[in-house]
């Protein structure tokens, strides 16, 4: 099930996105899409590198708020190499 999703904006250095989960038990994660297929993945504790150049993966932050359950990705230093559509999903849900 998807939470949330957006799209990265232009002319600012760091992006942070985020999204909501309602269950205590989760296992959420991003996905940047980009032109169809899947170049990011993060899951809560650690990032997993999925043809993601490694100039990126030092620029990501995750961070869990969990008093609110929000789970934020944070892009330091964007540019419009970052363009693309980044995905929040919960993986404990199989449709």
């Amino acid at each position: 099930k998807v939470y949330g999703s957006t799209i990265f904006t232009k002319n600012t250095s760091t992006v942070t996105l985020n999204c909501s989960y309602q269950d205590e038990q989760w296992n959420l994660e991003w996905r940047r899409q980009v032109n169809g297929s899947k170049q990011l993945q993060l899951s809560q504790h650690t990032a997993i590198i999925k043809d993601l150049p490694k100039e990126l993966y030092a620029r990501l932050e995750v961070y869990v708020k969990d008093s609110s359950r929000y789970y934020y990705l944070i892009i330091h230093d964007a540019t419009t190499a970052d363009e693309g559509e980044y995905v929040c999903s919960d993986n404990n849900e199989k449709e």
